[in-house]
């Protein structure tokens, strides 16, 4: 299994390729059960369908039929691979077929395997090998990041501003990550995130703190999905500057 882009959050085709155990008779259908962690849908509330096309490659029909058998086990049926005698597949013989479109997780945490079974009619063939159809995302990229504290003094509470351009679609419900250096300190107590452009003005965001990670999470941060390239600019208080003059390692974002 491959996939076009492979990032985080994106839209993406993912292709599949079967080695076929047995042939794959004319009338034969394939049941996929995708991973919850991979979207048939581009919104958290799950009404805009985005999976909407199977592309099939020879001797496989090229537009076959997909329906959504189950929308909340993310279970989908492509029926009309093989039509006519011509698009017929002896067994020991690998068939090919895109799926358009999907949406990438959220996290470039492995996802849990895609399902699938082949049909002939309504009786089953044979359940497709499990091994090779799991997922795992790439990170997306951030241009134009810059990280600025309001003074440069030692052991200084400041404001930190972070502002970046994304290559990648922000949807809603997504969250921001950052990863502080070992040099900043933090206070959990104080955090505090200002929005400027693009973020949840509201303030009701929320944080997670790891500090053997030092990865702190900003949860709620996006009421309402944006189109890349978006401008990403907040202020966050409640960090404080080092001990010494030299630079720190770098963030993580």
């Amino acid at each position: 299994m491959t996939t076009r882009y492979g990032e985080i959050n994106v839209l993406d085709q993912y292709t599949f390729t079967i080695q076929l155990p047995l042939p794959m008779p004319v009338g034969a259908a394939i049941e996929i059960t995708i991973p919850q962690t991979i979207s048939i849908f581009s919104d958290a509330e799950r009404r805009n369908l985005i999976l909407n096309s199977i592309i099939g490659n020879p001797p496989l029909y090229s537009v076959p039929d997909v329906t959504v058998v189950d929308a909340d086990l993310q279970k989908i049926r492509i029926n009309n691979l093989t039509p006519q005698p011509r698009n017929y597949q002896d067994g020991g013989n690998p068939v090919v077929f895109t799926l358009l479109l999907l949406k990438n997780p959220g996290s470039t945490q492995e996802t849990a395997p895609f399902e699938l079974s082949m049909f002939d009619q309504e009786s089953i063939i044979f359940n497709v090998d499990k091994k090779g159809f799991a997922f795992k995302a790439t990170p997306g990229t951030l241009d134009n990041i810059q990280i600025m504290p309001d003074n440069f003094k030692v052991r200084s509470k400041v404001n930190y501003r972070f502002s970046f351009m994304t290559r990648n679609n922000v949807f809603k419900g997504s969250k921001l990550g950052i990863t502080l250096p070992s040099e900043i300190l933090l206070n959990e107590s104080e955090l505090r995130l200002t929005a400027v452009q693009t973020v949840n003005p509201y303030g009701n965001v929320t944080f997670a703190y790891n500090p053997k990670t030092r990865n702190l999470q900003i949860n709620n941060a996006f009421l309402q999905s944006f189109e890349a390239p978006s401008q990403i600019i907040f202020d966050l208080f409640g960090l404080q500057n080092g001990i010494s003059t030299k630079p720190t390692a770098p963030f993580g974002l």
